[in-house]
């Protein structure tokens, strides 16, 4: 499959209607009918699409169902075109790729908020003679930190690092 990596990774539902035209409830009924297995890649479901698409046109008599047949084949090869064109364009980027860039930028930003908070905290206690506990860290730049670190470590898994509600009082800057 030489030049089409991207179609690799395993499919979804939305992501497959979109590389060929058509509804996610359309490419639901696909799946619940067995002609797409979920867990495939979106390269075999392209396959699979296809062929049904070619029996569909060769096995219909009336005008409609063969013009609707031809229709899908033409969405389908469009599809694979504009695939082709971003991917020779450069705007397809490999989910790895993707996953080591936000795990690199997450590791320089916990780097740079922890060394930024400590220099503050350093700034605060010189200047006002004060102690700030460590409690107060913790509360409201380390669990920042840390979610950001989470995050990198699994970007867009949800419940992971961002995202969610901030309590009042952290919203509010009254901690």
């Amino acid at each position: 499959m030489a030049g089409f990596e991207c179609l690799e990774a395993e499919a979804t539902q939305s992501g497959f209607a979109g590389l060929v035209g058509i509804s996610q409830p359309s490419v639901s009924k696909r799946v619940k009918s067995g002609l797409l297995t979920p867990g495939d890649s979106y390269w075999h479901w392209l396959l699979d699409y296809v062929e049904e698409l070619r029996r569909q046109a060769a096995g219909r008599n009336d005008q409609e169902g063969f013009q609707e047949a031809r229709t899908e084949d033409m969405k389908a090869t469009a599809a694979m075109k504009r695939l082709s064109l971003h991917e020779k364009a450069g705007n397809l980027i490999v989910k790895a790729e993707a996953h080591a860039l936000l795990s690199n930028w997450a590791s320089f930003a916990v780097r740079e908020y922890s060394a930024a908070v400590s220099r503050m905290v350093a700034d605060i206690e010189s200047q006002c003679g004060v102690t700030v506990p460590p409690e107060v860290i913790e509360k409201h730049a380390a669990t920042a930190i840390r979610r950001v670190g989470d995050y990198g470590r699994s970007p867009g898994i949800s419940g992971v690092g961002g995202g969610g509600d901030l309590p009042a009082e952290s919203e509010a800057g009254n901690g």
